[in-house]
């Protein structure tokens, strides 16, 4: 029986049609009528971003979850600069940041997600010979090449269990596992009893698509940010050599470091200049209003129906479209909100007390002087407090601005819905080179910390020397430039986790009615070992699933034998509501 593919028409450019014209006796097409026809085969090469836009997980229907930009919302809420400052009931995505209810089939979405862009790659590489002299054909390997290892990359760093004192697993056999290899040569038969490869099996696929993806792709210059280019390639090779150079492999820091540095160069891309980050009609909204996006999500007016009408509106607090935004209030912790200085203008990505008029003060437009450059009026802006019912004070104090609707459209939700989300920018290579250099040459770290700071703190203040007494002190500076920098993109994780950050967020500034995500863990928090299915289990018996992290009433008892409360872990004690 030949195998079908369902073939996606979306429009969406890659420098050839992208609507198939051909018409097939029914809506499936024969993997032989695809590969002969340029146009259907385009088509599914296309799906392949626009997939990252849509539903892919049927099992969930709440308007958060739609597309690769809903997870990484979530990712964001796994680590301690993202809190939720408003009312949880509009907030499903908490299920990733809390002990409780850790086994919702919320934390189903990105298994099952991934695997579905996968399988869409396998589908494409399957198509086409790997001898293919046709330049064409040729990109579309290296397109498909690039987005794979893209989603193993991914994958093994989330469901990679690493060690946690709070929820030790049963047995040994669980550390060093990756998550199974599907490729387009993987039969249905093997699909049914296949088990987690290891890490480093995971990661010889990873590095042997890019391998196939560089290959592929030199000299190719897609025409949407939605396409990875070589450069992209680069800065996957980059991503995955730090990871492999914390995890102990020799040379791999100066790997990541290598192509950390041709990314740079082969992309030509530019940090963001304060005009561009505040900008409030493209401000991270637009791939192509500026020099920094190397790769992206990319939403239009056209295909703004994929994603629904509330899904933009989870990091943003100037839009009126959706309650999942305003009131669900996601905020950058005071802490971290704090230990930016004033002369950084990327603090300006969240609104300070003084914009509320906090302590009996009035509200002021200004931030130490600075006034922001709001798409949203102030008094509008302000009036959404009002509209949450159940509390008190200020609830969205350092609510962010940084994702700004499209065109500064804030009401109107099919202009301000329809906008591009960053996968990857420059300035994560500046940061990505200057930490694996740390660990073998301090003081040139230094100096391109140094210099990559001189694009955002640009009165020349700035100098990370006094903060450079040994190789962890300049590593965790960088490592927090970076959380800066990325704050929302849904990259931050993934350091949290490879560092063993640990999860700090029990303080003042946090709502204190939500004592299940206000933690304050050491080393690696639970919920960062991401959970596999139970239905993976049903249908592939051979696989090995993560323990179920510890439930809250668990921890208690957990603690409680350790001569240690609850609410110490929990950091919650409102008697003590400035505590650490």
């Amino acid at each position: 029986m030949k195998k079908i593919i369902y073939t996606l028409c979306i429009c969406c450019t890659l420098g050839l049609s992208s609507c198939i014209e051909e018409t097939f006796p029914t809506s499936f097409a024969i993997e032989s009528q695809v590969a002969a026809s340029p146009t259907a085969l385009a088509a599914l090469v296309n799906s392949i971003p626009n997939m990252m836009v849509g539903r892919t997980y049927p099992g969930l229907n709440e308007s958060e979850y739609f597309g690769y930009p809903a997870m990484c919302v979530a990712l964001e809420e796994m680590t301690q600069d993202v809190i939720n400052a408003g009312y949880v009931g509009f907030n499903t995505l908490s299920t990733y940041a809390r002990m409780q209810n850790p086994t919702h089939q919320r934390q189903n979405y990105p298994w099952y997600t991934h695997y579905a862009y996968i399988k869409n790659t396998n589908d494409v590489i399957k198509l086409i010979d790997k001898d293919t002299q046709d330049k064409t054909e040729q990109a579309y390997l290296g397109v498909a090449y690039a987005f794979r290892a893209f989603y193993y990359l991914n994958l093994v760093r989330m469901f990679e269990y690493k060690y946690t004192e709070l929820c030790r697993p049963e047995s040994d056999a669980i550390y060093g596992l990756g998550v199974p290899i599907v490729t387009e040569e993987t039969t249905e038969e093997q699909a049914k009893s296949n088990p987690r490869a290891t890490v480093e099996a995971n990661y010889e696929l990873i590095f042997s698509d890019l391998a196939k993806a560089e290959k592929y792709l030199t000299g190719y210059t897609p025409d949407s940010k939605a396409f990875p280019s070589l450069a992209c390639v680069y800065g996957l090779y980059a991503r995955a050599y730090l990871e492999r150079g914390t995890a102990g492999v020799s040379g791999a820091y100066a790997k990541a470091a290598e192509f950390a540095r041709r990314a740079i160069t082969e992309s030509g891309c530019t940090p963001l200049t304060q005009d561009q980050w505040e900008d409030p009609v493209n401000g991270f909204n637009n791939a192509t209003s500026q020099n920094s996006w190397m790769w992206g999500v990319c939403i239009t007016s056209d295909n703004i129906d994929l994603i629904g009408s509330d899904f933009y509106g989870l990091m943003m607090a100037e839009q009126t479209w959706t309650v999942y935004g305003w009131r669900v209030g996601r905020s950058a912790s005071r802490k971290f909100y704090e230990a930016i200085p004033y002369s950084d203008f990327r603090k300006y990505s969240w609104l300070d007390p003084e914009f509320y008029g906090v302590n009996d003060n009035p509200p002021s437009d200004l931030c130490h002087g600075h006034e922001y450059k709001l798409a949203m009026p102030a008094a509008t802006l302000r009036g959404n407090i009002t509209k949450s019912s159940g509390f008190t004070g200020f609830p969205w104090i350092y609510n962010p601005i940084k994702f700004r609707p499209a065109e500064g459209s804030y009401s109107d939700k099919t202009t301000g819905s329809a906008m591009d989300f960053p996968m990857m920018r420059v300035e994560e290579m500046y940061l990505i080179e200057a930490e694996a250099t740390a660990y073998t040459d301090q003081s040139t770290a230094a100096r391109l910390l140094n210099e990559f700071m001189a694009y955002r703190i640009t009165d020349g203040s700035y100098d990370c020397a006094p903060k450079n007494t040994s190789v962890q002190a300049l590593v965790d500076e960088i490592i927090f430039q970076k959380r800066v920098e990325l704050w929302g993109e849904g990259l931050n994780y993934y350091d949290a986790k490879r560092l063993q950050l640990g999860m700090h967020r029990g303080y003042k500034g946090v709502n204190a009615s939500q004592y299940y995500v206000t933690f304050d863990i050491d080393g690696i928090f639970p919920l960062w070992n991401c959970r596999i299915p139970e239905s993976e289990k049903q249908g592939n018996p051979a696989i090995i699933l993560n323990p179920t992290p510890l439930t809250a009433a668990t921890l208690n008892v957990y603690w409680a034998k350790n001569n240690t409360t609850l609410t110490q872990y929990y950091g919650c004690d409102l008697s003590n509501p400035d505590g650490e």
